[in-house]
């Protein structure tokens, strides 16, 4: 509730509900672009498995090769829309970490951000966006409520670069 995507540890005590929500998204897209830590957690939990198997583009400065066949290892966000792009996705989806998403956000290509906000308050941890200079003007499309105490909120992005010429998801 208060900005933060995890604990410091990279704890995310989210509910099965908004998992499920998450999950949904990822299988209607078919991709996900992540960064190297949330590919490793994701990784470990043996989440792409649960996310349908999904196309993973990991925006990396690491020069280790993926241990999936559906995983690909980029250098920036825009090599990562452009992989996709190239194999004729009609979305690409922005599954997070901070600093990709900040990423996302500074490409312009950005069309709508949909923000899970789930009952709970951190102290301190991992901020869904890093700082930045960039500002959007985002336009509430809907809301949706996840399970019992969670909600989503679907904006577009008023002032995307490429307005509904590429769909681009976080």
């Amino acid at each position: 509730m208060n900005g933060y995507i995890a604990q410091l540890d990279h704890n995310t005590p989210w509910t099965k509900d908004e998992f499920a929500s998450y999950s949904q998204k990822v299988k209607e897209c078919g991709n996900l672009i992540i960064g190297k830590t949330t590919h490793d957690l994701m990784q470990e939990e043996n989440a792409f498995t649960e996310l349908g198997e999904p196309l993973v583009v990991v925006v990396t400065s690491s020069n280790e090769k993926p241990v999936r066949d559906k995983t690909v290892f980029v250098a920036s966000f825009k090599d990562a829309f452009n992989l996709l792009r190239q194999k004729e996705f009609q979305t690409a989806l922005v599954g997070g970490g901070g600093k990709l998403d900040v990423a996302a956000l500074e490409s312009g290509l950005l069309e709508e951000i949909f923000i899970d906000v789930e009952p709970w308050i951190f102290g301190n941890g991992i901020p869904l966006f890093s700082p930045s200079q960039t500002n959007l003007n985002l336009k509430l499309i809907s809301t949706k409520k996840i399970g019992e105490s969670g909600f989503q909120l679907h904006y577009q992005v008023k002032n995307s670069k490429f307005m509904r010429r590429n769909r681009v998801t976080w």
